[in-house]
């Protein structure tokens, strides 16, 4: 099951395809730009699902972009969080759904809400629970 974008997997892969991992960690936790910040932490994200030794960095650029403020879009945190969740990968979920459990109630039912399948949010959380014991600190919408 996708539930990312493809298309837009396909556009940043190719943005930061001369990017070695150390050059993309930096942008993705030190760049001035929320734009460019949140898309190298996606590519970060999709690349620590091949290599473990990104997912600490992964996880650090998520979380310093998780929190969604007044009036915005969701945060760019979201995107590089939504392919780890949608990678349907144990290595890299558990540790997400672990750091997860420090967040605020509110920004995890904000990002499986705006992620995860409308109508397959239940069989989501079943299986969040089930292989990992995790589950969200609020409610969420099926």
């Amino acid at each position: 099951m996708t539930i990312w974008d493809e298309a837009l997997e396909a556009q940043i892969r190719a943005e930061f395809a001369t990017s070695d991992d150390q050059e993309l960690i930096e942008q993705a936790l030190e760049a001035k730009s929320l734009t460019a910040r949140g898309r190298a932490g996606y590519e970060l994200s999709r690349r620590a699902l091949d290599n473990p030794a990104l997912l600490t960095p992964a996880l650090a650029a998520i979380d310093r972009d998780h929190v969604r403020l007044p009036k915005s879009f969701p945060p760019l945190g979201w995107l590089a969080a939504a392919r780890i969740l949608g990678s349907e990968n144990p290595a890299a979920t558990a540790p997400l759904l672990q750091a997860m459990s420090a967040w605020d109630g509110n920004d995890q039912r904000g990002l499986l809400e705006w992620c995860l399948p409308r109508g397959e949010r239940s069989a989501w959380l079943r299986r969040f629970e089930s292989a990992y014991g995790w589950k969200p600190g609020a409610e969420i919408a099926n």
